[in-house]
């Protein structure tokens, strides 16, 4: 599961380390980013600008945007099997950059209070998350909407929830996007290595 995430990148680190032509307009860090917030996509290989969408997909289908309340993640095993998230795996994969994630750790705080936890790289450097999106046409302004792929926690992540964020290596960003081989895309779906994270008590 991810329910909360960081990406506490000022603009000009973000244009390099993701390959955007341009500076992305009126940028913030954001240091906490919840669901059903707007968070910066990528939707193209060397584009030339950030994409903002509503984090929580709203199928195009779908009567109102409540349902994004419950699909801010995608399990990748079932991802051809929901209808929310098929079509937008098939054609509608995004990147979702990350500086970081959130577990919490139970009963580590103060009078037994769950603690936040924040993962990194070791590294230092940011990621991304692999997303898909979707459009909403059913209001006078349309609506795009993203989810994040989750998979199985590695052995890192396993003492806080048994379910990761899907953290793509930088070498399939652009498959990812393009690529049309459904089999090939699943086997990015999987854990990232543990020796290559690592955790902190967030304040």
């Amino acid at each position: 599961m991810c329910g909360q995430f960081s990406l506490d990148l000022d603009a000009f680190t973000l244009k390099d380390e993701f390959d955007l032509v341009t500076l992305p307009e009126m940028w913030e860090a954001h240091p906490h980013i919840f669901p059903l917030q707007e968070v910066a996509t990528i939707k193209t290989p060397n584009s030339s600008e950030v994409t903002m969408m509503r984090w929580g997909l709203i199928p195009y289908w779908a009567k109102d945007m409540e349902i994004g309340r419950r699909t801010f993640n995608a399990r990748s095993e079932t991802l051809l099997e929901k209808p929310s998230f098929k079509k937008p795996f098939q054609r509608q994969r995004c990147l979702i950059p990350a500086s970081g994630f959130y577990e919490w750790q139970k009963g580590a705080g103060a009078g037994g209070k769950a603690l936040p936890v924040h993962i990194q790289l070791k590294s230092g450097q940011p990621f991304a998350f692999a997303g898909l999106w979707d459009l909403w046409n059913k209001m006078e302004k349309p609506v795009l909407s993203c989810t994040i792929v989750t998979c199985p926690a590695n052995d890192l992540i396993s003492g806080f929830h048994d379910r990761m964020p899907v953290i793509l290596p930088k070498a399939n960003y652009r498959e990812w996007l393009l690529s049309a081989d459904l089999n090939a895309l699943r086997e990015m779906l999987k854990p990232y290595p543990g020796e290559l994270m690592q955790l902190s008590v967030a304040g």
